[in-house]
């Protein structure tokens, strides 16, 4: 039963604050590939700092700690928007807009794409300025989980590389600043 965290340790775990970045750098430090399946995401070295690939089957309330630390390279959304719930309602609202104008014209995966600031804390370890998020969003055949599906399927690799179709909803794109 003490498993279970109390609402205020939830309000606790989503302030950001250094203690708490600390606590999250140490999760995407740690992770290894053995807890790429369990876990749903993986890191990728960036300029300056690790970024995550999140999948669809990620955790939703992990998944928003990463955004709001400016740690997410690419959230993979397939059929619905379960790994985004725990973000704005706004911005829930825009990635849904977009997903139903490209599922009418011909169901597809959507990707949010993160180009994104730190965030700059003081000496009591309080958030100062937040992470800023500039997403953009596009509608997309995965490579990354045509790679992945790929190399489960008895390491066979036909050509992974999927390019966009090239029809008028593949252009479709939304940028959000958050």
């Amino acid at each position: 039963m003490r498993n279970i965290p109390t609402r205020i340790e939830i309000k606790e775990k989503k302030r950001v604050c250094r203690s708490n970045l600390r606590e999250t750098l140490n999760i995407v430090l740690n992770w290894t590939e053995e807890k790429r399946a369990i876990l749903g995401y993986y890191p990728i070295a960036k300029e300056q700092l690790t970024k995550l690939v999140i999948f669809p089957y990620a955790s939703p309330s992990d998944t928003y700690q990463f955004f709001q630390y400016g740690l997410i390279d690419t959230i993979l959304i397939f059929n619905d928007l379960k790994i985004i719930s725990e973000f704005p309602v706004g911005f829930v609202d825009a990635v849904k807009r977009f997903k139903n104008m490209i599922d009418n014209v011909n169901p597809r995966d959507v990707s949010l794409k993160f180009t994104n600031s730190q965030s700059i804390f003081n000496e009591e370890e309080e958030c100062l300025v937040p992470a800023h998020q500039v997403i953009f969003i596009e509608d997309h055949k995965c490579q990354l989980c045509a790679s992945e599906i790929s190399e489960e399927s008895n390491n066979e690799m036909e050509s992974t590389h999927i390019i966009k179709e090239e029809d008028s909803a593949s252009e479709a794109s939304l940028n959000i600043i958050a």
